[in-house]
């Protein structure tokens, strides 16, 4: 299993004047670094020279926002949603990224309460928007891995479970699911059993504690995690995921009140170390 760190753990976009840190991560010893493209300004011809040097595999996160809303009536702001979700799966394939994944079928703080009767039709229509880029990431050799949220950021995918009806109203073969501990944690009965349903269609797996600080430092069962992981032979990516409390506007969208180590670098190290035991 390859071992990543996410960008956010230091910085709450990629830009020219911080891209250096991927040499950095690659130098803490993590195998791979995931990278967010939030709009259509992300510089990929910088990040992919920077790739050559640092010997890392890559992968890509997404979200939709209210101006990027794929479910929006609105059909400009469908549009826009289209024209982003292609944007991303081009600069996924330039930087030669395994994965896209990331709650894309919806705008992340979609709120409402849904009947199962809406829950269905609404998921029918996230499908349908999606498939095309679906399609288009899988002649492109990517893996599209859509990520179900807690209750408080979305109310569409919660669960493995929905996150499946989903992916198998798309169709396609290059889409599966992206698991979050954290979310898990907050929405599944059980880790293990979320992860063993997902089986061959888990595309990628997200490292993140109950208190968002380094893995192995909170309630996540870690052990329950790395059984089912095992079981299922998954040989994909594991990607420390916490967020810097530097900004404060990112930090206050991620919900991070307080650092959560002595430092970012020490978050980092501290989950790197207790994944590679984890996994050995």
């Amino acid at each position: 299993m390859k071992i990543g760190a996410h960008f956010w753990i230091w910085e709450p976009a990629v830009s020219i004047e911080n891209v250096s840190l991927i040499e950095k991560i690659s130098r803490m010893g993590f195998d791979a670094v995931e990278l967010p493209i939030l709009d259509t300004s992300f510089p990929t011809e910088d990040v992919k020279q920077h790739l050559t040097t640092a010997n890392l595999s890559v992968a890509v996160t997404a979200g939709c926002f209210p101006h990027t809303n794929p479910l929006s009536v609105d059909l400009s702001i469908k549009a826009n949603a289209l024209k982003y979700l292609e944007y991303v799966v081009d600069a996924a394939s330039k930087l030669g990224s395994e994965v896209v994944a990331g709650p894309i079928y919806a705008a992340v703080g979609d709120l409402r309460f849904l009947t199962q009767k809406e829950k269905a039709g609404l998921i029918s229509s996230a499908a349908e928007v999606l498939k095309p880029v679906v399609k288009k990431a899988g002649e492109l050799g990517v893996k599209v891995a859509l990520e179900p949220l807690n209750r408080y950021d979305v109310s569409l995918i919660n669960t493995a479970s929905e996150g499946l009806e989903l992916v198998n109203k798309i169709g396609e073969e290059n889409v599966g699911l992206l698991l979050d501990t954290f979310h898990m944690n907050i929405e599944e009965r059980s880790l293990g059993w979320a992860i063993k349903s997902a089986g061959k269609r888990l595309y990628h797996l997200h490292a993140s504690e109950s208190n968002r600080g380094a893995p192995g430092s909170g309630t996540v069962n870690w052990m329950e995690v790395a059984d089912a992981v095992k079981s299922i032979g998954y040989r994909g990516m594991c990607v420390v995921e916490s967020f810097t409390p530097k900004d404060q506007g990112f930090a206050a969208a991620m919900r991070i009140w307080s650092p959560k180590s002595a430092s970012q670098d020490q978050l980092a190290k501290e989950g790197l170390s207790f994944l590679k035991r984890l996994f050995a």
